[in-house]
Parts: structure tokens; sequence; C-alpha cells
């Protein structure tokens, strides 16, 4: 699994110890998330990530709202993988006022994040500070930062040695 699958699971198992409502998760096909799921009891559904971006878009979003709608009652947070998926999914959002978590891995130009934020989630975590960079930008000053996060990722140092020559600036568009 990867950042945002662990994530997802850590704020499940978070919510569901400190509110003791059981969660549940909204997964896009029966791979390692789904098997970890099952493994640990957790209730799921396959939602239609597929067809997101696709011709089928409308669809893809009723199908999703269907889901959430019988799955999950008003407490349910939806957790995105890349703000991308965000955007696809506005239908459902609106539609189900759930509130949403973005997570985001890359340094996406101010450009390709004014899209997907058009209507900000309720949080944003980012893999890194400077990946949150031109989210802010696009959110602009009035955003609330306490509704930002940062949460590195899990690297294996032992595996994959961090440069130390690079800056921020090496990471800028």
């Amino acid at each position: 699994m990867g950042g945002g699958e662990i994530l997802a699971f850590a704020i499940n198992d978070y919510l569901s110890r400190e509110t003791g409502i059981k969660g549940g998760l909204l997964v896009p096909d029966y791979g390692d998330s789904f098997q970890r799921a099952r493994e640990l009891g957790i209730p799921l559904r396959i939602y239609r990530f597929d067809a997101l971006g696709g011709k089928s878009k409308l669809n893809a979003n009723i199908e999703n709202l269907r889901l959430s709608l019988q799955s999950w009652d008003r407490s349910a947070i939806l957790h995105f993988h890349s703000p991308f998926t965000y955007g696809c999914a506005r239908l459902m959002r609106k539609l189900t006022r759930l509130r949403s978590i973005v997570h985001v891995h890359l340094d996406y130009s101010e450009h390709d994040l004014q899209w997907p934020l058009k209507d900000p989630p309720a949080t944003l975590i980012g893999c890194a500070d400077f990946v949150l960079r031109n989210a802010v930008r696009v959110l602009g000053p009035e955003v609330d930062k306490t509704k930002l996060r940062t949460v590195l990722n899990a690297i294996d140092v032992d595996r994959f040695k961090p440069a130390t020559q690079y800056t921020e600036n090496d990471h800028s568009n």
C-alpha cells in the first residue's frame, strides 16, 4: 500500500477509536487496500475510479454517490489520494456534503490546482511542506492554515538514500 492508503487506514482507525463510530473505507479496486480492510474487518465498498475522468464521468459519480449514501452516515470522511480525483468527484462530494481530505503527493503547479481546488477540502495534507506551497497560493491568503497538514511520506532510508545537495528551489516549476 502507498502513503495515501496507509493514511486512510490511520484516519479510519483514529476516528473509530476516538469517537466509537465504526468506520469504513471506499476503495477504487480489489487491490492491497481492499485485502487489508478485509483482514482487519473494516467495512468497505468499491467505487468506480476508472470512470471518474472518462466519458461516463456522470454515471460514475452517480454510482459512487449511491454507494456513499447507502454505505456511510453523515460522519463519514472522503479521503482523496490526489487533487484530481477530488476534482473529478465534485458532484458526489456536493450531493453527499461529506467532509473531504485531499492528500497531495507531488509539487503541482498553481495552474494544475486551480480546477480541483475550486471548492477546498476540509483538510489538505501534503507529503512535504513544499508540495503545499502552490495549493496555498491557489486557495488564497484567507485559507485556514489549521486545515493544512504535512505528513511526511515514509521512505526506507536504508534503501533510498536522501540527496543532500537538493533544495526546495530544485522542486519549483
